[in-house]
């Protein structure tokens, strides 16, 4: 689907002053590669399950958010630990693309841009689950005052990735004029937004809640919750269904070098999704507050936000379709990924997506 205009997404960056992103917005972000390919996360090629041995594997994820809670859950459920999998989970903010090129973690939990972008910077990355995706990411809530997109005047959105990928769109389909405004993490960017650094502000479905019920931000655009709403334009609410805004992602040689593991760890993935859509976001929450990354959530809350994402959760079962990939490439070249050539075979779903990992672990699509 041809999305209007060619801006790229630019702005002024908002300094965090954070050090670790602990987000409450899907963060989804591209990936600034500065370092040569290590040997490999946190463990070695190998028949660990074979052995007894329990494999070990880093996940690098970019925050603490209900959207991307699904390997969270299967560290609480003790899914990981009956599939003789050690996982250790890393939160890496904007950093989730260098801690794969480093050899720092073996997965990325982050937007397919952080694959595309290190792929263009030599480092050839494929994505192998669909992890977040039904606009998920693309929400966008303003300040009382502002009553439509196109009175937007700065947007704050989580530098790279799915949430600015939205700015961008929403900036060309609606002419908007507003200057986008990366910020190095999401609650930063919804502090902006309450503080008044920002007028409106793009990111995850989970990220607005407290805003809207304190009165200090409203919605602009949430097409996860109303995707019919008859005022947002047809070619957006068309979008929607296509594009993959999550990904688990990792380099393709080192991916193919643990290829047992990453199957095995795949498979106990999709379990954990499974679990997540079975189990009640009261006991789902229960479970994860009892968790050190998840402590200081208040668990009604975390409950109501667990449930508000739930329809964005790996869409179709987590399976990427080749007749998916065209627009999706469409929609990040639109959104700032220039250098995207939808005709070469470098950014082809063939050589840019693997579901052979899927299949082998016994995946179906669905949902």
């Amino acid at each position: 689907m041809k999305i209007l205009g060619k801006e790229v997404a630019g702005g002024e960056r908002f300094a965090s002053r954070r050090k670790r992103a602990v987000s409450a917005g899907l963060a989804l972000t591209i990936a600034v590669i500065a370092s040569a390919c290590g040997s490999g996360g946190s463990g070695q090629p190998g028949d660990g399950s074979a052995s007894g041995t329990p494999v070990k594997l880093t996940l690098a994820m970019a925050g603490v958010d209900p959207l991307i809670s699904i390997a969270w859950v299967g560290q609480a459920y003790g899914i990981f630990d009956k599939n003789n999998l050690d996982i250790k989970i890393e939160v890496d903010g904007a950093n989730v693309g260098n801690a794969l090129v480093a050899g720092k973690a073996d997965i990325g939990i982050v937007g397919p841009s952080s694959a595309l972008n290190a792929t263009n910077q030599g480092k050839p990355m494929t994505v192998i689950y669909n992890n977040a995706g039904n606009a998920s990411a693309g929400v966008m809530g303003a300040a009382p005052d502002v009553k439509a997109v196109e009175d937007c005047k700065r947007v704050g959105v989580l530098a790279g990735g799915g949430p600015a990928a939205w700015a961008q769109t929403y900036k060309n389909l609606y002419r908007a004029p507003f200057r986008i405004v990366p910020i190095n993490d999401q609650n930063a960017v919804m502090s902006a937004l309450a503080g008044g650094t920002v007028d409106c502000a793009v990111g995850s479905v989970a990220a607005f809640p407290p805003l809207v019920k304190a009165g200090k931000a409203h919605y602009l655009i949430n097409l996860i919750s109303d995707p019919n709403n008859p005022t947002i334009p047809q070619a957006l609410r068309e979008l929607r269904s296509q594009i993959m805004e999550g990904s688990l992602i990792g380099l393709t040689d080192h991916l193919e070098s643990r290829r047992k593991d990453v199957t095995a760890f795949l498979a106990a993935y999709n379990e954990a999704v499974q679990k997540f859509r079975s189990t009640s976001p009261e006991e789902l929450a229960r479970k994860l507050k009892a968790t050190k990354d998840w402590a200081g959530f208040n668990e009604a809350a975390l409950a109501t936000l667990l449930s508000t994402v739930a329809p964005g959760i790996a869409p179709n079962n987590g399976h990427i379709s080749p007749d998916s990939w065209k627009p999706q490439l469409a929609y990040l070249k639109a959104a700032g990924l220039s250098f995207i050539n939808e005709d070469e075979k470098l950014w082809s779903y063939d050589s840019r997506v693997d579901m052979s990992y899927y299949e082998k672990a016994g995946i179906k699509p669905g949902n």
